[in-house]
């Protein structure tokens, strides 16, 4: 399993402030995925893309209603490197 997750959260935590005027000077305490998981079988990391979808369905009233939900759609392979996750 690649680390590149972990690789790229410490690079951006480290190097933003350098290497961006817009936030020179500061201490960045966290950087991380918000579609990361943890497969609780393996203990090993992953990406989920997070992916809005949305449909129509007609109440009970007649009226159209637009429902939406949001799902993860959980990488492969690291969009990275191109290592399969196991």
């Amino acid at each position: 399993m690649c680390k590149c997750l972990k690789e790229i959260e410490e690079k951006v935590k480290n190097e933003l402030p350098i290497n961006n005027s817009e936030y020179k000077g500061l201490e960045i305490k966290r950087a991380y995925f918000t579609g990361k998981y943890l497969d609780c079988e393996t203990s090993k990391n992953g990406l989920g893309i997070p992916l809005k979808i949305e449909w129509d369905v007609i109440h009970k009233s007649g009226k159209e209603v637009c429902k939406k939900k949001e799902i993860d759609m959980i990488a492969k392979y690291c969009p990275f490197c191109g290592v399969k996750y196991e």
